[in-house]
């Protein structure tokens, strides 16, 4: 949870003639495009960190991660080898995917994803001359209603998860990313738009502070994979050294630096 379970993902050398790359998470439900890692600058070396990797406990995903590099025209110059890990983590974890620091470590309830619905969309057509209709579809769609219903403890946490969503003048995407240790038979990571969220003190009026998120979701597509707030600043690696020089002394390369991820959100 710094700020939400990651992978960091480093390319210190790359091909000759990279300019940029898109780096790539497999794993054996999908692949996708690791958000913030699609057509980067990448000559001389680079590291993203994927905010949004399956986990599980005690049986992680194999998760595997390479990219592929471009020139400056942009024609590919291939792939990486491909490496491999696993992020052991125990939880359920609902953050903002295009702000992963807004995020919140819940308690799943227990009805949350206790039905899941995938339906099929078409249409019964019944062609003149023919006593049995004839089916058209659209194919299958994602996840409908997904009851995502949870749980915090404390007041602190409850306003994590409200950062999630926003507030009056701090707009924010309805789109939630949704991962979780628990056997569910979610998709990891699950995108849901969520147009309701709906708090209920659960305990306010004898001083408790336990709140329960209602909330029921419709699975859709992540929202623009390059878009991301950037987790690790400038001003994280400023903060953590006492001089300027100090600084330059903490690192070799610059590539050392930039791929500090430990310093992430210290400012």
């Amino acid at each position: 949870m710094s700020p939400v379970p990651r992978v960091d993902v480093a390319f210190p050398a790359v091909p000759a003639g990279t300019q940029r790359a898109t780096v790539f998470c497999i794993t054996s439900e999908q692949t996708r495009r690791v958000r913030g890692a699609i057509n980067v600058y990448a000559a001389g070396g680079f590291a993203v960190i994927d905010t949004e990797p399956p986990f599980g406990s005690p049986a992680p995903p194999v998760l595997t991660y390479r990219a592929e590099f471009f020139n400056g025209s942009g024609a590919s110059l291939g792939f990486s080898d491909a490496a491999s890990t696993q992020v052991l983590f125990s939880g359920t974890v609902i953050h903002q995917p295009v702000a992963p620091e807004r995020s919140a470590l819940v308690v799943a309830e227990m009805g949350m994803a206790a039905e899941l619905e995938r339906p099929f969309e078409g249409n019964l057509i019944r062609p003149m001359g023919r006593s049995v209709p004839v089916y058209v579809g659209r194919g299958r769609s994602g996840l409908q209603a997904v009851n995502l219903t949870c749980i915090t403890a404390t007041a602190a946490e409850a306003q994590k998860f409200a950062s999630v969503f926003g507030g009056y003048n701090d707009v924010q995407l309805p789109v939630i990313c949704v991962r979780t240790s628990h056997a569910m038979g979610l998709p990891q990571p699950l995108f849901a738009v969520v147009r309701n969220p709906r708090r209920v003190a659960a305990d306010a009026r004898t001083g408790g502070e336990t709140v329960v998120w209602q909330m029921e979701g419709d699975e859709v597509a992540p929202p623009v994979e390059a878009v991301a707030l950037a987790i690790l600043t400038y001003a994280d690696i400023e903060a953590a050294f006492p001089t300027y020089a100090a600084m330059e002394a903490a690192y070799l390369t610059y590539f050392d630096m930039e791929s500090d991820f430990n310093k992430a959100g210290t400012a």
